[in-house]
């Protein structure tokens, strides 16, 4: 034991003097199921995940210190192998699949005595092997779920948080058969979306506001017993496709019998739920594929960008704006009819990052602005080999994170969205050997991250500290003499310019993942007012009036 904490003294000190910024959280290892969307979750600063230690797998929770990062120890002394997380008011609902094989329901609020077990469900084990399509989902005043009591069969449930209202929504499914559970499921303007198995229309899309009378169908998409969800989905969901929520409604794919797999939209309603555009001509082809285990979509400037696949192009980035017309695709990144696709899409500021295949076996990371001439690969002609094909995009402190790969094996990488401004940040695993890192979020602003450092599969959970970033023109280093305070902000922020004089100024606000929310043009130093902004962490982007140089800050809002 002593020789395995030196070890892991001794990388932190390696870290420390090539990248002073990342050191040791905790000796908590990681599981796969981590990193399956749902199965991580960020609130109140604080990062709740599926993580290990001699006792095995169970929820930790972390705010990114040593004292903040400890097991909250459910379902003891039974063994888990996957969670699923939902938000609900001040609480974390949680799905736990025991090893046997039976669902249990828990409810924490981040203290070991705020922790218990809610409902526990017998064991069906078939029922939840696919799981990870049917995850916990917030809607509303209930998470909602798909769990089977022994008697009905998979069916829809909802809880509040309370076991005696922890209940079944409708008895829908004609028989007890796993492959007909209710899947996908998606929250949209308080209601629910999924998909689910009737024997007269087959597996469509249907809708649920909670209750049993009003859980019904949204639409019989491809007509009598046959299924507008396309089989790929069904063999595979990893590769399929989602219910995507949006501004502009919500997306996901649909065969209605002759278009083939196409994009479809819906506001929730029969008449509202239409074809968007028939990409791929043919009754059998796909032309849309999106889904939000690779979540290689994403919703900028009034746009929904997804993966879209014609004839003539291949899978290449496509967006729409909800209309026929309005939809094309962006650039053809891998010219020709070749097998590739896109696997993760993250918005920074107003352009899109996203790591493409331009063949099967090669991930590039590009960077578009929505036209042709402004998409292109950052990874020039010599800056790295290719990009992780598991890896996440994750915005802080003004660059896009992600795990890169050249001949120092998979390490931390950073972008700022050019090709010069790409490059490997830290080699956590010294030589040729993989650190792999895998992001679980920003929390107080750390972002923390499993990296490998020993041997095949010995994650151990890391933070970064905030780097020194400048995004401003060396030849104007004094705008980054500025400060706010206080940090956290409520309501307000002041401003204060510590070697400059004062003037007029450009300010925006970005959410975490790099949504432009709003810009002002105010006098500094002064106050920035916040209100309407939820609790969170955002950048702060000042530019002064006149000038190029710009500066990014980081600013925690607590809006209770």
């Amino acid at each position: 034991m002593r020789i395995f904490y030196f070890i892991l003294v001794f990388i932190c000190f390696k870290l420390a003097t090539k990248a002073q910024n990342i050191t040791l959280v905790k000796d908590v290892h990681f599981f796969g199921h981590t990193f399956i969307n749902g199965a991580s979750l960020v609130k109140d600063n604080v990062v709740y995940f599926l993580g290990g230690d001699p006792s095995g797998a169970n929820l930790w929770r972390s705010d990114g210190t040593p004292g903040g990062t400890y097991l909250l120890n459910l379902a003891p002394g039974l063994g888990i192998y996957e969670i699923h997380l939902a938000k609900l008011n001040d609480l974390i609902i949680v799905g736990c699949l025991i090893n046997d094989g039976h669902l249990e329901i828990w409810k924490t609020d981040g203290t070991a005595t705020g922790t218990e077990l809610v409902r526990s469900f017998p064991e069906v084990p078939e029922v939840y092997n696919a799981w990870n399509d049917r995850e916990l989902v917030q809607a509303g005043n209930w998470v909602y779920f798909v769990a089977d009591d022994g008697v009905h069969g998979p069916e829809l449930w909802k809880t509040d948080g309370t076991t005696v209202n922890t209940v079944m929504v409708a008895d829908t499914g004609p028989d007890n058969l796993p492959q007909h559970a209710p899947q996908f499921l998606t929250s949209w303007n308080n209601y629910l979306l999924y998909t689910q198995y009737t024997t007269a229309a087959g597996i469509e899309y249907w809708r649920s506001d909670g209750t049993a009378s009003g859980t019904q169908l949204l639409k019989d998409i491809y007509p009598g017993p046959a299924s507008s969800v396309p089989l790929q989905i069904l063999n595979a969901p990893s590769k399929g496709y989602d219910l995507i929520p949006t501004p502009l409604g919500t997306f996901f794919v649909a065969n209605d019998g002759v278009h083939g797999a196409e994009l479809w939209k819906t506001d929730g309603t029969e008449s509202g739920t239409v074809l968007v555009a028939d990409i791929f001509d043919g009754t059998t082809a796909a032309g849309a594929f999106f889904n939000s285990l690779s979540v290689n979509y994403a919703f900028l400037s009034g746009r929904f960008y997804f993966q879209g696949r014609s004839v003539n192009e291949g899978q290449e980035l496509w967006s729409t704006d909800g209309t026929t017309a309005g939809t094309a695709i962006v650039a053809d990144a891998a010219p020709g009819f070749q097998i590739g696709g896109i696997r993760r899409m993250g918005i920074f500021g107003n352009k899109l990052i996203f790591n493409a295949t331009s063949n099967m076996f090669y991930e590039k990371l590009w960077v578009s602005d929505g036209t042709a001439i402004g998409t292109y690969s950052l990874q020039g002609s010599i800056n790295f080999a290719s990009v992780s094909a598991s890896t996440q995009l994750i915005p802080y402190e003004g660059k896009m994170w992600f795990a890169g790969i050249d001949t120092q094996g998979s390490e931390l990488w950073q972008t700022d969205g050019t090709v010069e401004g790409t490059q490997r940040f830290a080699d956590i695993y010294p030589g040729a050997k993989n650190s792999s890192p895998q992001f679980l979020g920003v929390v107080n602003g750390f972002l923390l991250f499993f990296a490998e450092t020993e041997s095949v599969n010995k994650y151990h959970l890391f933070r970064l500290d905030a780097p020194p970033v400048s995004t401003s023109v060396p030849s104007s280093p004094s705008l980054q003499e500025i400060r706010l305070w206080p940090n956290p902000a409520h309501d307000f922020v002041e401003v204060e310019l510590e070697s400059m004089s004062a003037g007029l100024y450009h300010v925006r606000i970005f959410r975490a993942d790099g949504v432009l929310l709003e810009k002002q043009r105010v006098m500094l130093p002064g106050t920035l007012e916040l209100r309407g902004l939820l609790t969170g962490l955002y950048w702060i982007e000042i530019r002064e009036e006149g000038k190029a140089e710009r500066t990014v800050k980081q600013l925690m809002v607590k809006s209770d």
